[in-house]
Parts: structure tokens; sequence; C-alpha cells
């Protein structure tokens, strides 16, 4: 009996880890900021940096009913972005804190200071 509920709790200890950490990845966010470019011409990369100062890379949802250059087009403006946030997976030439894949954008109203 005590070894059928040691394991009993072993296994929902492992399943609310799981549940937790498995929860937080691919989770919709938006964020807000600016799109900057980073490095030099002809290797200049654009990328999205927030108010928290994260810089993310981007991309489009698949099946999206707009393309990148529209959001590239919007340099300047105050953006906010909702999309899903995924770790890099492969070194880039900027350093950056993951990739958002934009679901949706629109332009965003900045706070007074």
């Amino acid at each position: 009996m005590k070894k059928s509920l040691f394991m009993l709790s072993v296994l929902s200890v492992f399943a609310m880890g799981f549940l937790f950490t498995s929860g937080a990845k691919n989770k919709m966010v938006s964020v807000k900021g600016y799109i900057n470019y980073y490095g030099n011409e002809p290797f200049a990369t654009p990328a999205f940096k927030t108010d928290e100062g994260q810089i993310f890379s981007m991309s489009i949802e698949e099946g999206a009913k707009f393309a990148l250059d529209e959001i590239l087009a919007l340099q300047g403006n105050y953006l906010e972005l909702t999309g899903i946030i995924e770790e890099n997976e492969e070194p880039s030439l900027i350093p950056t804190n993951g990739t958002i894949t934009i679901h949706s954008y629109k332009q965003a109203k900045q706070k007074k200071k």
C-alpha cells in the first residue's frame, strides 16, 4: 500500500511538471515594439525589438492573409504583434530571444510617458 501511494505521488509530480513546462511553450502572446534592422547591407536582418528590450526574428504563420513585406513596410511605426514565440534552433547573425511566428499585427498607440 505504501509503495503504491509513493508511486502515485511520484507520477503526479511528473505529470504536473510536464503540464507546467509544456503549457509555457507555444502559447499565443502579444508584444509591442518596433522593427529594427541589424547588421549592414547587403546582410541587414530585420527583427522586432519589444518595449522590454527583447529581440525576436519574425516569421509569418503558414496560410496567413498577409506577407512579411507588409509588416516590414511599417518600420518606424509602433506595432503590436500577436503570435507564438519559439526558441531559435539555429544560431543567427544577431542575438535574438527567439522567433515570433506572427498570426496578426496592428499599429498600436504608444503609452505617454
